[in-house]
């Protein structure tokens, strides 16, 4: 993996500004929370807030790609250049 393919989409290779702003997101989210927990002001709601925020969104995240996303394998083959 190459620190591009953090701001790059798969498929096309072009910047994605999805990736690019959610992973702004989760840094800065990193940053505070290590930043919290360094000066002690840590509670339990903390914790559990950043936890729900960083695999929250990631787990919707690949919800929605499983349920609405287009998947290459299920493209009609008979709709091919090449296929009678």
């Amino acid at each position: 993996m190459k620190f591009s393919d953090l701001f790059r989409d798969a498929g096309t290779g072009m910047l994605s500004h999805t990736k690019l702003w959610a992973n702004i997101g989760y840094a800065t989210l990193t940053v505070a929370f290590i930043k919290d927990s360094w000066a002690g002001g840590l509670t339990d709601m903390k914790i559990f807030a950043y936890g729900a925020v960083v695999t929250g969104s990631a787990a919707a995240s690949k919800l929605l790609s499983m349920r609405y996303g287009i998947k290459p394998d299920t493209k009609d083959a008979a709709n091919e250049p090449g296929n009678p």
